[in-house]
C-alpha cells in the first residue's frame, strides 16, 4: 500500500512534491545485476577452505564464484520482499528492507531520490538453516548509482574479515585442543612414573 501526495502542473515538479509513506508485500521477486546465492556459496565454500588449511584454494574460490555473480546478466530470485519508506519531496527513505530466499536473507536499507535520480542501497546477505537461523558469513552488499547506470557491489573489506576472524578462531580452537592433549599426556606419564 502507498499513502503519497503531491503537486505540480508539469511532470518534473511532482517528484519533489512526493510525500507520504510506501508499505509493501511482495511475493516472487527478481533482483538483477547479481546472483546471491552463487556469491553465498562461494563465500562459504572459501570459509571452509581456509578453516581447513587450504588458503590458496580458498582465495581462488572466492574469485571463481563471485566475479562471475555480479554482471547485468546475473539475478537473484526471492520468495517475499518486506518494503517500508517514508518519501520527502521525492526523497524516498526505506528504513526496512527483507528479502527472503529458498536458503538465504537478504536485510538493509536505503534511499530513492526521484529529484536527483540516484539510488543508494547497503544490504546484508546470509545463509540460513532450515529454522531460519543465519549460519556462516554475513556477506555486505552496496547497490549505487544513477538510474541509468545502477552498480552492485560487494565489501570485500568486511568479508575479508570476517575470514581473517575464522580462521582465528579456528586456529585459537586447535592450539586449546593441542594444549588439552598434551597436557593430558603429560598427566598420564606423571601417573605411571608414580605407579
Amino acid at each position: 500500500t502507498a499513502h503519497l501526495t503531491t503537486a505540480g502542473l508539469e511532470k518534473n515538479q511532482f517528484p519533489s512534491s512526493l510525500n507520504g509513506e510506501i508499505h509493501a508485500d511482495i511475493a516472487n521477486m527478481v533482483l538483477k545485476g547479481v546472483d546471491l546465492g552463487k556469491i553465498l556459496s562461494g563465500i562459504s565454500q572459501t570459509a571452509q577452505d581456509l578453516v581447513n588449511g587450504n588458503r590458496l584454494l580458498g582465495l581462488l574460490d572466492l574469485v571463481k564464484n563471485t566475479a562471475p555473480a555480479l554482471s547485468p546478466s546475473q539475478e537473484t530470485d526471492f520468495g517475499n520482499l518486506t518494503y517500508q519508506a517514508t518519501v520527502h519531496n521525492g526523497d524516498i527513505q526505506n528504513k526496512k528492507l527483507d528479502l527472503m530466499g529458498p536458503s538465504f536473507t537478504v536485510t538493509g536499507f536505503g534511499n530513492v531520490n526521484l529529484n536527483t535520480e540516484f539510488v543508494t542501497y547497503e544490504l546484508s546477505a546470509f545463509n540460513k538453516d532450515s529454522a531460519g537461523n543465519r549460519v556462516g558469513l554475513l556477506v555486505p552488499i552496496n547497490i549505487q548509482g544513477p538510474f541509468s547506470n545502477i552498480q552492485t557491489s560487494l565489501d570485500m573489506g568486511s568479508v575479508k574479515n570476517q575470514l581473517q576472524d575464522l580462521i582465528k578462531n579456528n586456529n585459537n580452537s586447535g592450539t586449546q585442543a593441542g594444549t588439552q592433549a598434551g597436557t593430558q599426556a603429560g598427566t598420564q606419564a606423571d601417573l605411571k612414573k608414580a605407579g
